[in-house]
């Protein structure tokens, strides 16, 4: 037989031993136990909800709903979609980022009797159009935020928190019943080969079988899942149904990038006790940052084939957690088999073992004659149960090829998924994945299909021919297309990137295209890969380079070797983009990384993106610089720069030895002012209002990273309103350290007594030319209070316009803002924040500015401060805190938290 008519190989080799030798027993294959096969999702949920009603069922940095508030919140989503006609088998749209309202959303749903499909936000608006019309879902509900990114469509679109008072006037009541356990719960879509995207159709039934009655992962009341995935991957159906089936509380990480101090600084503050992680992401925190999982319980892992390597370094590095390698399509609702993961020695296998079916799942392991194969040999795997979806969304021919009669069951309903991978067992039960069997990869956990983006790039004018492969690059996998073009047409791969961009998403961009004359041909007129994956290495820089372009300094010069340590491209330009030369989102975390650990800079990975370049990226980075005053911040060390806030008059210093002693861990600054101090502007009226002006300093000094703050006495109550505010904002500080600093409300000047007090101690101990303005300023505050019914000792509120009389008054800049600042401090009422904070409290109260003031061990700070709060009592006055010799003992504990 001639080479170009020889038959392809089989895609699993001729057993080596007779099907009947050495067979997997029953007990490998099908695992089984009791568990709610007919209760649906939300009647589960509303169980609890009955019988813990106060527990908390979502958590956040920002705020928190008990499982009554979520149940009533759901239940008026639910009314209102039924007065729109949803109801069983009825599909609604929901676009939502992380958030409580995708949770309401999507429970509010399924209450209604309908399912949802989630629809990514980050999706090209002609891919959410199309799935619009696919399902033909009545309802679109989403976020005003979300409003002008969703495609033009007759669908109604209803906000959730714009359109509150429609959804206000609905029920708070639970719905009456309208589904069973065989109705859909929600439908997602993953890659398809025919060009477009299939939609796996998943029952109530799916969903009850992941989470109840199982014990590959902790289910319960006490539990706290972290809701890390996007809203459109299946992994957030184990983290949302996994809490909310089982009594626990959802922690919803609203970041839109896990950047890793923000995710570690999540998961200690707010006690995750299980997490889900795709493997990319997973070998970056190992890495970089393993300690961001240290207070972590169980942690699985998935997506795509594990590394053996990152999870032998996690074993050694993090003994107290326990990590699970997690398998399964979509089609089988999240997983379908669990592996503990044991020391390498116990694998039997090079490759980090998937483990078995977990409870109710039926795992066989079949030849192409669908006849299972004995131990050791390999063969496709097929999955059963009550996990499978009904159904591929309106594609019954797709449905019917994937979707098989179980042959080793009774029931002749049962029916088996084909899932394409190539797996075997090994002699102790478990499950070796050996890779695919057709063209479908995992890419950062999505699972995409070669033959949709081969299609796409066939739709965009121009394009011949083309073929797309995949190829390990920089640690993980990339996608690298090939065009043809038309003849007389004039392509550009930048351009077809962009054009690509608006069809398909983002993971299913390829990396890089490259433009060639023709595609290789295998013997049998087959597109050759392996000479496609040839022409792909090496790949030159796809943006020109200026002529002459080179780094202009040592910044530029680090910044240019990390873009090409990443990018594995030593020929990368100092003016080509990062993302149009290989960067993704997962490399660009691992960038971010680079640029952290070499410069000790913290870096928000969207910066990334709106400086790809390295030389855009340096520009960043010193921007502002020049126009502060003092000297620029030091960077020399890893730990995050602390910036120091100035107390009462915006000039005081800390002493010199406690500034050297920070230096020596630390990159410190000390140059911020408040505004007023060159004479020519007003002090500021309000903490709020100083800490804003703080935050525009700090970040001409510091344009990108989280920091830590000081501050002593007013100080740090002005830090700590940065703090509320770059919370408030999505941003992270480090750490908060406050010398004591005591809250305003907590001090004995809400009576009469405490305020005749606090102003006369004042007026006494100001200098003579100031006393004019401060008379008029606490005059004006006896005014106010008296109008404000006084005697129910109300807190003061911040004034609507500036204080008049006394910045024109004192005699000096410094009294000024001395005198504005203080006045502005009684008038501030706390917020809090999730900062992890350390106090030092003086025990003795003599000679403090602010008088008198309870002696609370933690004066008062836990209410505002929802993290870890450390607090040291120095016995001395307020004034001699930063004075010898209580210098040295605030020194020696200053040292320990600075290091801890």
């Amino acid at each position: 037989m001639s080479s170009s008519t020889q038959a392809t190989p089989p895609i699993f080799p001729p057993p080596q031993h007779p099907p009947a030798a050495n067979l997997p027993p029953p007990s490998w294959t099908i695992s089984e136990s009791d568990y709610p096969d007919q209760a649906c999702v939300h009647t589960l949920f509303e169980q609890f909800a009955a019988a813990t009603p106060d527990a908390p069922a979502l958590d956040s940095e920002k705020e928190c709903l008990t499982y009554r508030e979520l149940n009533i919140r759901a239940n008026r989503v639910a009314h209102f979609l039924r007065s729109r006609g949803v109801g069983p088998d009825i599909p609604v749209a929901i676009c939502t980022e992380r958030s409580f309202a995708m949770v309401i959303g999507q429970l509010g749903i399924l209450k209604a009797g309908g399912f949802y499909v989630p629809l990514d936000p980050s999706y090209p608006a002609e891919r959410l159009a199309w799935m619009l019309r696919e399902t033909r879902a009545p309802v679109l509900l989403t976020e005003s935020h979300l409003r002008p990114i969703l495609p033009s469509t007759t669908v109604e679109i209803v906000c959730l928190d714009d359109d509150s008072p429609l959804l206000a006037r609905q029920s708070a009541e639970n719905p009456a019943r309208n589904t069973t356990a065989a109705n859909l719960a929600y439908l997602i879509y993953t890659s398809g080969s025919t060009g477009l995207p299939k939609g796996a159709s998943i029952p109530h039934r799916g969903i009850s079988r992941l989470v109840r009655g199982q014990t590959y992962a902790p289910f319960g009341p006490a539990e706290r899942f972290l809701v890390l995935a996007s809203p459109s991957f299946d992994g957030i159906i184990f983290e949302l149904w996994g809490a909310l089936l089982n009594g626990g509380c959802c922690v919803i990480f609203t970041d839109r990038w896990p950047e890793f101090s923000r995710l570690e600084e999540v998961i200690r503050t707010l006690r995750v006790t299980c997490l889900w992680l795709t493997t990319g992401l997973f070998n970056q925190i190992i890495d970089y940052r393993p300690g961001t999982l240290a207070t972590a319980r169980h942690v699985l892992i998935g997506g795509e084939a594990l590394s053996p390597r990152h999870v032998q370094r996690a074993l050694q590095l993090l003994p107290e957690v326990r990590f699970l390698n997690g398998y399964g399509p979509t089609e089988c609702t999240t997983f379908a088999c669990v592996y503990p993961i044991a020391p390498p020695d116990q694998w039997l296998c090079d490759s980090v073992p998937i483990g078995g079916p977990i409870n109710n799942t039926e795992c066989h392991i079949v030849d192409e004659a669908l006849r299972p194969v004995p131990v050791g040999e390999p063969g496709e795997l097929l999955l059963g149960g009550p996990g499978l979806a009904r159904e591929y969304f309106q594609r019954p021919e797709l449905t019917s090829e994937k979707f098989i009669p179980n042959p080793f069951g009774t029931d002749p309903s049962s029916r088996l998924y084909r899932t394409g991978d190539r797996c075997r067992w090994l002699p102790n039960g478990l499950i070796e994945y050996l890779g695919r069997t057709d063209d479908q990869i995992k890419l950062r956990g999505f699972r995409i299909e070669l033959g949709e983006i081969t299609t796409a790039l066939h739709t965009l004018p121009g394009v011949l021919n083309a073929s797309v492969i995949a190829r390990d690059h920089a640690g993980t996998k990339q996608l690298v297309a090939f065009a043809v073009p038309a003849p007389g047409a004039t392509l550009s791969s930048a351009d077809l990137r962009v054009r690509l961009g608006a069809l398909l998403p983002e993971h299913c961009v390829p990396a890089f295209i490259h433009l060639v004359p023709q595609l290789p041909l295998t013997a049998n007129g087959k597109v050759d890969r392996r000479r496609l994956a040839a022409l792909a290495e090496p790949h030159p820089s796809v943006v020109a380079e200026p002529a002459k372009a080179t780094p202009s300094g040592p910044l530029e010069e680090t910044l240019l070797s990390l873009w090409r340590k990443v990018l594995e491209q030593p020929a990368l330009g100092l003016h080509d983009s990062f993302f149009e030369n290989g960067g993704d989102s997962l490399l660009s975390i691992q960038l971010a990384l680079e640029i952290q650990r070499t410069l000790s800079c913290p870096v928000p990975i969207g910066s990334i993106y709106l400086s790809p370049s390295p030389a855009a990226f340096a520009k960043k980075l010193t921007a502002g610089l020049d126009d502060v005053s003092g000297h620029p911040l030091e960077v020399r060390t890893k730990n995050p720069p602390l910036f120091y806030i100035p107390g009462i008059s915006g000039v005081c210093k800390l002493p010199d030895p406690l500034v050297q002693l920070i230096k020596d861990t630390h990159p410190y600054y000390d140059r911020l002012q408040y505004t007023g101090l060159d004479g020519t502007a007003s002090p500021l009226a309000s903490v709020e209002e100083i800490a804003t002006e703080m935050i525009r300093q700090i970040r001409k000094v510091l344009p990108t990273g989280s920091f830590a703050l000081c501050g002593y006495s007013m100080g740090g109550i002005v830090a700590h309103e940065i703090a509320c505010q770059l919370h408030a904002a999505g941003e992270t500080v480090e750490k908060l350290i406050l010398w004591d600093s005591i809250p305003p409300p907590l001090i004995n000047w809400r009576s009469a007594p405490g305020i005749l007090g606090a102003m006369t101690r004042s007026i006494l101990t100001s200098p003579l030319p100031a006393l004019p303005g401060l008379i008029e300023d606490y005059a004006d505050i006896v005014e106010q209070r008296i109008a404000r019914r006084l005697s129910k000792y109300s807190p003061l509120k911040s004034p609507a316009t500036p204080w008049p009389c006394a910045s024109q008054k004192l005699a000096t800049s410094e009294q000024r803002v001395a005198s504005v600042s203080e006045t502005a401090y009684y008038r501030y009422s706390p917020k809090s924040h999730a900062t992890p904070a350390v106090l030092f409290r003086c025990k003795k109260s003599t000679g403090s500015v602010f008088g008198k003031y309870p002696k609370a061990p933690d004066h008062g700070w836990k209410r505002w401060i929802l993290n870890t709060l450390a607090v040291h009592t120095v016995d001395c006055d307020h004034l001699d805190l930063l004075k010898e010799p209580s210098l040295s003992e605030v020194m020696v504990r200053t040292a320990a938290e600075l290091q801890a």
